[in-house]
């Protein structure tokens, strides 16, 4: 039978040629452990490893048992040809790539002859995958009997076909690293698949050339073992969560399509977002529709009612419902989704007492009284493609003590949805503006006018387990009067800085840090007017502590508050500071 056909004989039949592997180009690799042809064309392999791996995405496909009926006449020219493929036991895995491939798998390539590649060419026909037992994708596992079918076309280093591809996974469970996330009822998937290599040394992009259809029912049982695979990013982990979803996509070139959807629903489910947990009755509507300007993709996501928990169960937001509102022009498989809106509707929330928040503040000021109520709005903007959600917290009267002096005033902020995110299990604030309106400062000796101020927080991170909120604060003052509190003791303000205590519009920044330690300030720079203050501020219970350099026109004074005792240091001053500021950094 020629030259093809001896070697062929010796590859499968002699032990040196055993345990194998067959280097299929673009990143595929085929490795058998055991094979023999009894006779020609008909031959029989055992322990047969199929991988594919790309930058992104790597596959593994492990089989017990495969009978081909091989086309000799092709084999003459080079090229595999089969009338039929049969493959059992069949387990397919598909994730992050490995790092290094197994030892048994970097194993010699299939021989040449004459400087020619042994077989050019691959056509398999009528593929036939029985007893498919198990399948792993993103971090899921699914087991029980399925099947595939169809015919694949392979050109190494060059391209690959799928076609009448048709794979089937019957009901079986679930899980997550073994633990159980649900039951699927079934899944089907029909398709095909043309990829092409651009230029040498690439790996074939394969999303990029399916287009298929996907049908999936899936009912949920618990989503904690979802939660804690590695393989699923923090921003969504529950603890409970019942339910059923359904699933149905359209591939276009790896790119969902019009007619995709997703639909599903449950009962309480409880998401962990950073430091916060999310819990509410659930349900989800998604699909892609084809519009004026191509097609594009919605998901919304529904709570109701809405139930927000610190850490130990800490209730900290109740409100009747949250909806929130995704678009994306496109959803390209493999890729990163850039989304084009997000809409986040919260509906007014039950007020919120605010001495819950003694966690953070006990440290350094006391919350007395007051409660907040948490809404969100549409800003609309003159260009109406800029339309966006912000959540809005606005309390009442809030009555507070810090040290020996009294606070009463008002507080809004105002979140900016889209810029909302997790970083390191803890929430990102950065953007988020701060009004505090109306705040009277009153202590021993002294009651200046109500101050406001308005605040940019930038660089912000919450956590609530352990609590803590740091960020850098940038603003204005309509006066000196958060320093009043601060530098007044059991005797009140010192006189040399009483014009403290008369309106004068500052421009502020400083670092903040508010944690069970305490606040503290750090970088603190407020001037305004003939008044500027540099300087740190800490505060711990009734306790506060700060090192400040006061300028009032041209009179230039120290201040040390230590355990709420206030000294002044008039000789030298500016010396005095960079010394005192250099210890503390030390």
């Amino acid at each position: 039978m020629g030259t093809s056909l001896l070697l062929t004989h010796l590859l499968l039949n002699f032990g040196a040629f055993t345990d194998r592997s067959i280097p299929l180009g673009g990143g595929a690799e085929m490795h058998w452990k055991r094979g023999w042809m009894l006779w020609p064309g008909r031959v029989h392999l055992r322990g047969v490893v199929l991988t594919h791996a790309t930058g992104a995405l790597a596959c593994r496909s492990d089989v017990e048992k495969v009978r081909v009926d091989v086309s000799l006449a092709a084999l003459l020219d080079r090229r595999l040809e089969t009338r039929g493929v049969l493959a059992q036991d069949v387990r397919v895995e598909c994730g992050a790539p490995r790092v290094e491939a197994r030892e048994s798998e970097r194993t010699g390539a299939l021989p040449s002859v004459g400087g020619r590649p042994l077989l050019e060419s691959f056509q398999l026909r009528g593929v036939q995958v029985l007893a498919l037992r198990e399948v792993t994708a993103a971090g899921l596992t699914w087991r029980g009997e399925g099947s595939a079918e169809g015919s694949i076309g392979l050109v190494p280093l060059k391209e690959l076909h799928l076609t009448q591809a048709r794979a089937r996974l019957g009901p079986g469970p679930i899980s997550a690293d073994d633990a159980s996330v649900g039951q699927l009822r079934e899944a089907v998937v029909d398709g095909t698949v043309t990829a092409r290599m651009e230029s040498p040394g690439e790996a074939l992009d394969i999303l990029g050339g399916t287009d298929a259809q996907l049908r999936l029912s899936v009912e949920l049982t618990s989503l904690q073992a979802l939660a804690e695979t590695e393989r699923v990013p923090p921003t969504a982990a529950s603890a409970r969560g019942q339910g059923q979803l359904d699933v149905q996509l359209q591939l276009r070139k790896g790119t969902l399509a019009p007619g995709s959807r997703v639909s599903g629903a449950g009962r309480a489910l409880a998401l962990r977002l950073g430091p916060l947990t999310v819990a509410g009755a659930w349900e989800v509507r998604g699909e892609v529709e084809q519009g004026t300007n191509g097609a594009s993709s919605h998901v919304s996501a529904r709570l109701e009612p809405l139930r927000v928990t610190g850490g130990r169960g800490l209730l900290l937001l109740q409100a009747p419902r949250a909806v929130l509102e995704l678009e994306a022009p496109t959803v390209r498989l493999g890729k990163a989704t850039e989304l084009s809106r997000v809409h986040l509707e919260v509906a007014p929330s039950s007020p919120v007492d605010l001495r819950l928040l003694q966690r953070w503040t006990g440290q350094s000021f006391e919350v007395l009284s007051g409660t907040a109520t948490v809404r969100s709005t549409t800003v609309k903007p003159a260009r109406a493609e800029d339309v966006f959600s912000r959540i809005d917290v606005a309390t009442g009267p809030v009555s507070a003590r810090w040290g020996p002096a009294n606070l009463e005033g008002r507080a809004k902020a105002q979140l900016d949805v889209r810029r909302l995110a997790l970083q390191r299990g803890a929430l990102v604030l950065s953007g988020t503006e701060v009004t505090l309106g109306d705040v009277a400062v009153r202590t021993v000796n002294a009651a200046p006018p109500p101050w406001s101020a308005s605040l940019r927080l930038s660089d912000a991170t919450l956590r609530v387990e352990p609590p803590r909120l740091q960020a850098r604060l940038e603003g204005r003052l309509t006066d000196a009067g958060p320093f009043v509190a601060l530098v007044a003791d059991e005797r009140g303000v010192p006189r040399v800085l009483a014009p403290l205590l008369k309106p004068d519009d500052l421009t502020f920044k400083a670092t903040l840090m508010l944690d069970e330690e305490g606040l503290r300030l750090t970088g603190l720079d407020a001037h305004g007017g003939t008044v500027r203050l540099r300087g740190e501020v800490a505060g711990r219970g009734e306790l506060a502590s700060a090192v400040l350099l006061v300028h009032l026109g041209p009179f230039t004074a120290g201040v040390e508050v230590e355990r709420n005792h206030t000294r002044l240091h008039l000789w030298r001053p500016e010396r005095w500071f960079e010394q005192r500021m250099g210890v503390m950094h030390e």
